[in-house]
């Protein structure tokens, strides 16, 4: 996954698995992006055909982790028993 910063193309913080970031991305770009961190796994279920899982993940977390806020992207993520919501 890239991100468009202020310092260029940047590789976030996920890859699919099998990936090599030298081999399979970088190799094919004509420059280098902006790596900050080595870039973590993707969830492998997101490749599978199979269902994920999620309902009953995400409603076994405690009420506290159902919710985050990013103040600088000013957006909110809140998951709660039969409602999502995403702004």
């Amino acid at each position: 996954m890239f991100e468009l910063t202020r310092d260029g193309l940047a590789l976030l913080t996920e890859v699919a698995p099998g990936i090599d970031i030298e081999r399979d991305i970088i190799a094919q770009m004509g420059f280098k992006p902006i790596i900050a961190a080595t870039p973590r796994l993707m969830d492998e279920r997101i490749f599978r055909d199979s269902p994920m899982g999620l309902r009953d993940l995400l409603l076994r977390l405690d009420l506290s982790e159902r919710f985050s806020y990013d103040a600088e992207k000013i957006s909110s993520l809140s998951i709660l028993k039969g409602t999502k919501s995403l702004t």
